[in-house]
């Protein structure tokens, strides 16, 4: 337990030390403890999750992946190329560590980010993912020269399927195919309309507890009402991620 309380302490230590270069203020280390300790509050409550489970998970997996996606990305400004921030990466490997999901299915990947913490997460599970043909999505959310999912490294591949199309052809096949998921991850196109198609086309196919997760929620209205539609509970994390669950009695 005190390797455990040592990894909670050092993760907004290392967030705030790499993020000092965006003359980031020590206040940011301050409310990065205060804030991790409310969202634990927050998780546990929506996700009907005992607390002790959340904090187990910050555990050895959790550190290695973010010391190795600092490194990847030291020398690239992360902002500009759609990556999610580290404390949202924290955050979606502690949601999956949790639920221990089978079946994740994810929109989006980019330079793979959100894939690479999902995978690092998942226990015996696999990862789908679904994109933009690499010519189109490599020049928006990539480095230069550098592939789609060139985050993700080589020992993760055999856990993770990737579908180049467009996802309102592909994700409908894919769920057809696969009968059932347990967590479904949206970070593709977002527009009012796209994201709606996505959780309502996912919706469908997730098994109890029903849980949708959804990268840049402020780009619409669409998370919210889907999630009032649903009457689903959900949780913000900052001001972009959106986790949405609901338990069926």
């Amino acid at each position: 337990m005190l390797k455990i309380i040592i990894n909670f302490i050092k993760l907004p230590l290392k967030d705030y030390l790499f993020h000092r270069k965006y003359k980031f203020k020590f206040r940011y280390l301050l409310g990065g403890y205060i804030y991790r300790i409310f969202l634990i509050l927050f998780l546990s409550f929506i996700l009907k999750i005992s607390i002790t489970k959340i904090i187990l998970s910050y555990d050895k997996g959790l550190i290695e992946t973010m010391n190795y996606f600092y490194e990847k990305i030291k020398n690239i400004n992360y902002f500009k190329y759609g990556m999610m921030s580290p404390l949202n990466l924290e955050i979606l490997y502690l949601i999956i560590k949790v639920i221990k999901p089978n079946i994740v299915v994810e929109t989006g990947i980019g330079s793979g980010s959100s894939s690479l913490f999902i995978l690092a997460a998942l226990d015996r599970g696999k990862l789908y993912s679904i994109d933009l043909p690499p010519h189109v999505s490599e020049e928006h959310f990539c480095p230069k020269n550098l592939k789609i999912g060139w985050l993700v490294p080589t020992n993760f591949k055999k856990k993770w399927s990737i579908t180049f199309g467009d996802s309102k052809v592909i994700l409908p096949e894919l769920l057809a195919k696969l009968g059932s998921i347990d967590v479904f991850f949206h970070d593709s196109l977002h527009t009012y309309e796209h994201m709606m198609f996505e959780f309502k086309t996912a919706w469908k196919y997730l098994r109890q507890p029903k849980i949708i997760i959804s990268d840049d929620i402020n780009a619409n209205n669409a998370f919210y009402n889907f999630a009032k539609s649903t009457a689903s509970r959900y949780i913000i994390i900052g001001q972009r991620m959106g986790i949405l669950f609901k338990k069926q009695v």
